[in-house]
């Protein structure tokens, strides 16, 4: 029997575009910031012809609270985006996070490590690009927490992936993600946590939600647990929806257009607020 895969087809979507662009996009990114005293910090990347993240690192030591505040907007042919985040023994990070595409294609790999004791807090916005791979890989050791929550919007394609690796004992992990596809659009969402056979007393919990806007949108969420000690507490859910007919009538006989009614019913889905 094959394994079985997940994923819209991202070998296809190689041959779509010119790799040669995105080969010295790297080259320049060496700039690593370490944040020694609490705080916030702001990081902005403008739209422009080739953007790409300026920070490989970021590292919070040992005790440090801070906040990250980032928006990148891709313009043009697309962006590489790749960052390694480490938190020390008991820093702690909230990192929101707006990430639009464009009209580009955008692939992005984050890798963190949280410390005994760590936490981090992501709250990130994903929205346009012709095709966004976003994939975020978490290794918790004792008493981690990560808490990732990703809301993302699609007309195009859209692979967000978060996997966490449980190392520690008593760790825990949260991934909550919304997403709204439209028309002929493509959107997964994978999350997976792996708890190992030495990391008693660790928690991990999923939901993913999908909203299709079309007839020919299609929507994939995927959790999965992988669980090798007994001494764990673990969920996951997962749902692919469309509007509720009579929710839609609902809306549009308070005098709404139905354009708007929809816009109403997708905020509420995403808890935006106007």
């Amino acid at each position: 029997m094959k394994p079985v895969t997940y994923g819209l087809g991202i070998k296809n979507r190689m041959k779509e575009f010119d790799v040669e662009k995105f080969s010295s996009m790297s080259k320049n990114v060496t700039k690593d910031i370490v944040i020694n005293e609490n705080g916030a910090l702001t990081i902005n990347v403008p739209g422009n012809k080739n953007p790409i993240e300026d920070v490989r690192k970021i590292r919070v030591t040992k005790g440090v609270a801070c906040a990250i505040n980032e928006e990148v907007m891709v313009e043009g042919y697309g962006a590489k985006l790749d960052r390694d985040i480490e938190l020390e023994e008991g820093a702690t990070l909230i990192l929101n996070k707006v990430l639009t595409g464009g009209t580009g294609y955008v692939f992005s790999t984050r890798n963190v490590v949280l410390g005994r004791n760590a936490s981090l807090t992501i709250y990130e916005t994903i929205t346009d690009g012709k095709f966004i791979r976003h994939h975020t890989n978490t290794t918790l050791t004792d008493n981690a927490t990560l808490r990732h929550n990703t809301i993302f919007h699609t007309t195009a394609e859209h692979d967000i992936k978060s996997a966490v690796k449980v190392d520690g004992t008593n760790a825990k992990a949260q991934l909550v993600a919304r997403g709204v596809v439209e028309n002929n659009a493509k959107g997964l969402f994978l999350g997976s946590v792996n708890i190992g056979k030495d990391a008693a007393g660790g928690i991990g919990h999923q939901k993913a939600d999908v909203l299709l806007l079309g007839d020919n949108a299609i929507g994939e969420a995927v959790p999965i647990l992988e669980v090798e000690n007994d001494d764990v507490v673990c969920s996951h859910g997962a749902t692919i929806s469309k509007i509720d007919d009579e929710m839609l009538l609902y809306v549009m006989s308070r005098g709404v257009s139905l354009e708007d009614a929809k816009k109403v019913i997708v905020n509420g889905f995403l808890g935006v607020e106007e």
